[in-house]
Formats: structure tokens, sequence, C-alpha cells
């Protein structure tokens, strides 16, 4: 998973063809789709609102050319992948060495190891004595895949992309399944006549991972498995297959057990489709009226069997294996995820050159509305062997209902500049978040930005430094941002739970009560980032070296926080906007560029 962070301020807002999106889908899109990426970091990150506090990585894929020849491109890879400098346990004798050394350093009379067993642990052939590698057994070298293949092209008035791939990775712990995942990335463009363009994007895509139905969490079970196991314990009772041994105080450590025969097993599948409809009048010359609606559905549906096992032990007298612990708490559970956004976007647009000044000028207005059901069932079956639910097996279902977001936001955006030297940007956007109380659901957030092509003033054209330094500019910003990122549904509202600890005792059964379970706070609202931004930029050689400079300065107020409350309370705390933080610093970028014959090449270096 790819994490992305800008000048240390958490998480970025994703823009994807026009749309926002989550870290999630960023991660998910098949990298040969992707025509550019772009980061925003300063003021200008302002026009996209409430999420971009963080930064905005804007992302465009392909859409083919007009005029150009239908295009077929295949791409396809493999490659191995293994744990990387992850520290090993000890082999068997230098843990039995390191034992002896313990117990003569503390001066324990009754040791468990002696010289004697040192010995046959390093040679180990002797039974009883034969040590085992547990990292081996655990982790492996484990294939990963990919081929995809995308047709382009156009005609003089329609222009189209359309690409399908599948990625496989193989898990590099033992029996962990895989990761399987078809993309499919879907955009068509139309010039309907010389004012009117309309156009469309579909994405989509198939998830599956598979592994072994792992009791507790299955991420950190190899791990702990791989420290917990000793190198003189084996897996299996007497080296009999038959008969997995317990190897720890822990009875789910020895991963002879994590198989689909004995552990059970976890599935997961999520589908995802996006789609995206705009379409462009252009009213007069240079007035354009633009329009944007996105429809997303993800449905991810989980099932997970944890079955019952026994470990044993070795009777060497009797020549039997009698069992010394039982996994009896059988599990059967699904969760299964929908969610369903709606996003519109309404853009009216005007851009005209008079002479020497230039306007392009944006005013907008942006909707957002998001459902997401969600239920999960759990129960415990008679028999490893049912894998279905039924009513009588069931202890859980919890219906969590739609959870329904919405959001809405009016933009205005207005930049000028003369002869391409003054430029001046001023931008206001006017949000509002269901996660805040009805009086301070609304923030206005403005920001400006100037900025002076120095190289394009006639006395330094006339300078002796103009032949070299053929690009010089500063610029300074100045923006505002609303910032809603705080968990809860509603986290302004009193929070009422259900649970037989809340209940009370009637004819000697206990009935299940309601309580408080969290404090409200409904003065809360929007915490506020003011970033200021200064920057020069250089070009150098005819723009074959290029520098990029830019100080910064990041204060954050009204921060939305949960403090702690005493225990006798007995409720979670609530959310209050309090506290301020300072982000600072700098960032160089250097890069050259040029060409040798047909050869093209940058080198390009960054530093903060």
């Amino acid at each position: 998973v790819t994490k992305i962070n800008i000048r240390n301020m958490g998480t970025p807002l994703f823009v994807i063809d026009g749309v926002q999106q989550n870290e999630g889908q960023f991660n998910q899109i098949d990298y040969n789709d992707i025509e550019s990426i772009a980061v925003l970091k300063d003021a200008s990150a302002a026009i996209y609102g409430l999420q971009a506090a963080n930064g905005v990585i804007v992302v465009t894929t392909k859409k083919g050319k007009l005029k150009s020849r239908n295009t077929v491109t295949i791409n396809a890879r493999y490659g191995w992948q293994s744990m990387l400098q992850y520290p090993q346990p000890a082999d068997a004798a230098t843990y039995v060495r390191s034992y002896i050394q313990s117990d003569a350093i503390t001066g324990n009379k009754n040791p468990l190891y002696t010289m004697d067993d040192l010995h046959k642990w390093e040679q180990g052939t002797e039974k009883g004595y034969r040590p085992f590698d547990w990292y081996d057994y655990i982790f492996r070298t484990s294939a990963q895949s990919y081929v995809g293949a995308n047709i382009s092209g156009g005609s003089d008035k329609i222009r189209y992309y359309l690409g399908v791939s599948n990625t496989l990775q193989e898990s590099i712990v033992v029996n962990y399944g895989n990761f399987n995942r078809t993309n499919v990335q879907m955009n068509i463009e139309a010039d309907v006549s010389d004012r009117f363009k309309i156009g469309a994007t579909m994405s989509g895509r198939i998830e599956r991972k598979k592994n072994p139905g792992v009791p507790g969490d299955d991420i950190k079970a190899p791990f702990l498995g791989l420290y917990r196991n000793l190198p003189t314990i084996r897996p299996y009772a007497n080296d009999n297959p038959k008969y997995p041994a317990r190897t720890s105080t822990y009875g789910d450590s020895n991963f002879a057990i994590l198989n689909y025969d004995i552990s059970g097993k976890s599935e997961e599948t999520f589908r995802v489709a996006q789609l995206n409809f705009t379409a462009e009048y252009e009213i007069l010359n240079g007035l354009k009226l633009k329009g944007l609606f996105s429809y997303f559905y993800s449905q991810k549906y989980a099932d997970t069997q944890e079955n019952t096992y026994k470990l044993y032990g070795y009777d060497e007298k009797t020549d039997t294996y009698p069992v010394v612990f039982s996994m009896n708490n059988p599990v059967l559970k699904r969760n299964v995820y929908r969610k369903e956004e709606l996003k519109g976007q309404l853009q009216l647009t005007y851009n005209k050159t008079f002479g020497l000044h230039g306007i392009d000028a944006v005013a907008s207005v942006e909707s957002f509305k998001k459902d997401n059901p969600y239920f999960d069932i759990h129960a415990v079956p008679a028999s490893n062997s049912l894998h279905l639910f039924d009513f009588q097996t069931m202890d859980t279902f919890n219906d969590h209902g739609n959870m329904t977001e919405a959001r809405l936001g009016y933009i205005g955006r207005i930049h000028y500049n003369y002869a391409q030297k003054y430029l001046l940007e001023v931008s206001a956007r006017y949000d509002g978040s269901w996660k805040f109380p009805p009086n301070n659901r609304w923030g206005l957030f403005p920001s400006i930005s100037a900025g002076w092509r120095i190289s394009e003033e006639g006395f330094w054209k006339r300078s002796l430094l103009s032949p070299i330094l053929n690009d010089l500019k500063i610029r300074a910003s100045y923006g505002e941002l609303g910032n809603q990122a705080i968990s809860g549904y509603y986290p302004y509202a009193s929070s009422i739970g259900s649970a037989t600890s809340y209940g009370y005792w009637f004819d000697k059964e206990l009935a299940t009560g309601v309580a408080q379970i969290q404090l409200a706070n409904e003065a809360i609202t929007w915490e506020k980032s003011k970033q200021i931004n200064t920057g020069l930029d250089l070009g150098l050689f005819n723009n074959r070296f290029n520098a990029t400079f830019d100080y910064y300065i990041k204060d954050i107020t009204d921060m939305l926080q949960q403090f702690p409350v005493p225990l006798f309370v007995g409720m979670t705390a609530p959310w209050e906007n309090a506290g301020s933080m300072r982000n600072k610093g700098w960032e160089l970028s250097l890069t050259w560029q040029d060409r040798v014959g047909n050869l093209n090449y940058y080198i390009k270096g960054n530093l903060s």
C-alpha cells in the first residue's frame, strides 16, 4: 500500500479525473492507466475544500488522442518477493548456549541444559535434539505477476481509451493464500459540435483475498508464531504429521494448524465501480458551462470460519498421542459492507484575454452524498463441516443502517495576469458538512496568491544575466482550509448503546437496557488550517536547469480532539475544538534535463 504524506501534514486528498477520492482508490489504480500526477501543497489546494487541508494529489487517467491511429499496448511482468532484513530468531545451538551462559551468570544450581545437551543440539541428529527453523517454515519466497493490455485512439470528433489488467500476488506467509485484482478502465470523449462536448469514464475492479481461518489477528499471527516458537520445539508430536503439537503456551502459535483443512478459511471479495459523466458547453467565446456527475459503488463481502482443532503430545512409553490443548470456540462470521456515493458539480468558467490583460474566473457548486449500509453476523457452528448460517447457531446480528453522509460547497475563483508578468489569484469556498451541528455547519475559507515573473521585465531582458538565467519568478500565497476528519457518525450528538451490562433483573432474568455511552458537544465546528507559502522559481541555460525553493508555515487552530474523562463518568469523551499546532519548513527541488542525439534524459533531486 502506498502511503503519501505531504509536508508531514498527514494523508492528502486524492482527485482522480476531477472526482475526490480516498487513498484506497488511488492505491488500487492500474499505474499503466495513469497519464499524469500533480501535487498541490500550498494555497492552490484550497479550491478543493474541506478535505484538502493536508494537500492534494491530482491524478489524470489516459484518454487517447484525436486524429490518431488505434494503438495497442501490452505490459507484463513476473517477479518474486521475500522478507528483507527481518530479524531472524536464534537457531537451537545459539539458544541453548545462551541459556547455559545465563544460568551460569545467575548461579542457577539446576540448569535446564548441560554442555552435553549443547553438543547434541549442535550435531542435531539424535532424536529429541533435532532443531527446527521456524523462519523457513512460516515464510517463503513468493511470486507476483502482472499482465495488462490497453487500446487507444481517436477520430476527428471522438477519442477513447480502454485498459484491462490483472495483478496476482502470492503471500510470503506459507498457506496464506494470495491477493488477486482485476482492473478495467474506459474513457471516451466526443465533440458533439464546435461548442458542445461530452465524456464518460468507467473504472472498476474486483479484488479477492484468501487465507486460512486464523484465530485472532491474522496479520500478527505469523510474526508472533516466529518468536513464540522455540527452535528446540518441532511442529508435530513425535514428527507425526497427523498430530500437530503445542509449541508454546499459546494454542495458536503453531503454523502446522494454519491450513484450510484444520483451521478453516477466510475469504474476502471487494467489488468497485466508478462512473463519471461530463459535459461542457461554450455559451459565448470564453464563457463555458461544465457539469460533472459521478456515481461510485462498492461492496465488500467477507466470510470467515475458524474451526475447532486439537494439539497433541507424545507418550513414548505407550506410543500414544494425548490431547494437550483444544480450541473449542468455533467461529462463523460474515460482514457485508456497501458504499454508494453520488457527487455532482456545476461550474461556470470564463477565460479571456484583453490585450495584455488575462482573466480566468470560476464559479462552482458541488454536492456529495454517501450511504454506508452494512451488517455483520456471528454464529457458533455445531460442526466444522457446517458453512452456512442458521438461526439456532447465530448469536449476533448487527444492522448498522445506512450511515448517510452529505456535504455541500460553493466555490469562487478569479485569476488575473498582466503580460504574464504580474499574477494574482483570489478564491474562496463556503462549505457545509453533516459532521457538525446545524448552527456550526458552515465555514468560509478564502485564499490569495500572487507572483512576479521578473524575467519578463524589460530591465531583466537587457541585463547580462538574461542569457543565463532566462526564467526568474517569485511568488507568495495564503490560504485557509477547514478540516472535518473526525470519527463518529454524528460526533456532536450523544450516543446511546444497548447491552445486558446496562440492563435490569426482572423475574430472575436479565433484560437488555440502554444507556448514554458518549458525551455530547454541540459547540464543535471546523478545525482550521492557515498556510503561508513563499517561493522562488529559477530556470537557467534555456531551462535545462531548473530550481524551485519554497518556505512554508502552516498553523492549525481549533483542533478537533478528545481529552480523557474520569472513568467514573462511564462515557466516551466528547469532541472539542481545543489546541493548536504549527508546522513549518522548506523544500528545494533541482532538475537537469537535456538531450544527447536521440536520447532524452533528466536528473532530479529533492531536499526538505
